[in-house]
């Protein structure tokens, strides 16, 4: 018996003594078609690694590697929306620069008019620390301003639940992987008015 195995082997130890006997007795099969279960994990080449890198590579890559498509659609629908958003705030974000970009050019336009006019203004602002203040500090300049730093604020968010999305995904096609080589319990009423709870544990080391 492998190391692999024993905790699974205490697993089924544990439900034979806690599940109820149904029709007088229970009877525990812990070995019948271990063999199968390894053969299938060993054959489809599938890794809990292997899987768990592809689900960051790509939605739904990893559930698919190990076959898993309902749990890959809906990390996939998680993963795709928050994609779509981030895009869509990055291209609003991109917007509300241009037009804070403008905003400041008109207002810095405007101080430098006003400076012609006025040399005490143009002494007080000459150092460029305090032009620019004076710029931003503008009426046109503080509405598009905010816009840009709620657009920021909301690049943020989607960035985070994007990353979460994604790394989630690929921590459960990491677990879904695992949980193939999980035992498989099937109960059978035998015909001597027993019932066989018959369990399915891997044998031997997964690849």
């Amino acid at each position: 018996m492998t190391r692999a195995a024993i905790p699974s082997l205490l697993l089924a130890l544990l439900v034979g003594a806690l599940v109820p006997p149904l029709h007088g007795q229970v009877v525990a099969d812990t070995t019948a078609a271990a063999a199968p279960v390894q053969d299938t994990i060993v054959a489809s080449g599938a890794t809990p690694r292997g899987a768990f890198l592809r689900a960051l590579a790509l939605p739904a890559w990893g559930h698919l590697y190990i076959d898993e498509p309902v749990r890959g659609g809906v990390f996939f629908g998680l993963q795709t929306a928050s994609y779509f958003m981030l895009a869509k705030t990055l291209g609003k974000l991109g917007e509300a620069e241009e037009r804070r970009d403008l905003a400041v050019g008109l207002a810095a336009d405007s101080i430098l008019l006003l400076m012609e006019a006025d040399t005490a203004l143009a002494r007080r602002l000459a150092d460029p620390v305090l032009f620019d203040e004076a710029v931003q500090a503008a009426p046109r300049v503080e509405a598009p301003q905010a816009l840009v730093d709620s657009r920021t604020r909301h690049r943020q968010d989607w960035i985070v639940y994007t990353a979460t999305f994604t790394f989630a995904a690929a921590v459960d096609a990491y677990v879904a992987a695992h949980l193939k080589g999980f035992p498989d319990f099937d109960v059978t009423p035998a015909t001597d008015g027993t019932v066989r709870l018959r369990m399915r544990l891997p044998a031997g080391r997964r690849r």
